[in-house]
């Protein structure tokens, strides 16, 4: 009895993936000002994506920029293109600022990876990690939307068209609120002259508790500067198909808030089109490395 039940269970279908199982639910592309609707729509993950959309074509970019008075700046960009079959195959190429170059591949139920100028290999995939890299390079707006989300104001501006289908337009705007950030950030001593506006001489642990706290209330202390922008949701599948949005955030955690801009520009096109993604050539089955 129990080697039967041991073999009825491994011949049991797979349980449905839940993301793809929610593509069932229709969304009110009408109730996009509704904060749980936006939620629920930003929110997708990639599986639920390609459930309602089939194959498309997607690309993107995403430009970040930090300044921390004159002597901190950081930016980032990047850009990502992406082909979805509705057999379910798809690919991902994502390019950086610095030149960084990462593309998979899903094709045939079997997944590529590929880095820079290294070479395919086939990548084990046992807890479905393409779905997560599928996800991340679709989310571009949902990235900055978890941090601005709660003070987002959103309008609806009608019906309009993308790529020959039938869309929700929405206008997407941040108040100005960096006079409240630079009130916060006046209730901080001025920067000292050692590193991260700290004293000249600190200790490893002191150091490490105030960076914690600057971190870790990094969210509450930052406010919307201004930003505005549009995104469109395609009526029959529910899905965003098109957001061009440029913003800021201001960060009372000093005398001088921190800056945080962003500019974003995402696109899918091409929806229920013939898509066909290639298997990749002189794909090798794995990589060998040396323990040191």
């Amino acid at each position: 009895d129990r080697l039967m039940t041991g073999l009825a269970r491994c011949c049991k279908p797979a349980p449905p993936d839940p993301h793809v199982k929610a593509a069932d639910e229709k969304i009110d592309v009408d109730k996009l000002t509704d904060p749980a609707v936006m939620q629920r729509v930003v929110g997708m993950e990639g599986q639920e994506i390609a459930a309602r959309l089939k194959s498309f074509s997607f690309s993107s970019t995403g430009e970040l920029t930090f300044n921390r008075g004159e002597n901190a700046h950081v930016r980032s960009y990047e850009k990502t293109r992406m082909q979805q079959a509705d057999n379910g195959d798809f690919a991902v190429d994502t390019t950086t600022g610095d030149g960084s170059e990462m593309k998979l591949a899903y094709v045939n139920q079997i997944f590529f990876l590929k880095n820079n100028n290294g070479k395919w290999r086939i990548d084990r995939d046992p807890q479905g990690e393409r779905n997560n890299y599928r996800t991340d390079a679709l989310g571009v707006w949902k990235g900055f939307y978890d941090l601005v989300g709660h003070a987002l104001v959103v309008e609806k501006l009608g019906s309009g068209h993308h790529d020959g289908r039938e869309v929700m337009r929405y206008r997407i705007s941040l108040p100005d609120q960096s006079a409240q950030a630079k009130a916060e950030g006046a209730k901080f001593p001025a920067p000292a002259v050692g590193p991260d506006g700290g004293p000249a001489e600190e200790a490893p642990a002191e150091h490490a508790k105030r960076m914690k706290d600057r971190m870790g209330h990094w969210r509450e202390r930052a406010k919307p500067a201004g930003g505005d922008g549009e995104l469109w949701v395609d009526m029959d599948a529910g899905c965003i198909t098109y957001v061009k949005f440029k913003g800021a955030m201001a960060v009372g955690d000093g005398p001088e808030p921190a800056r945080l801009e962003v500019r974003i520009d995402a696109s899918t096109t091409e929806v229920g089109k013939d898509h066909a993604v290639p298997m990749p050539k002189d794909a090798i089955e794995e990589v060998l490395r040396k323990k040191m």
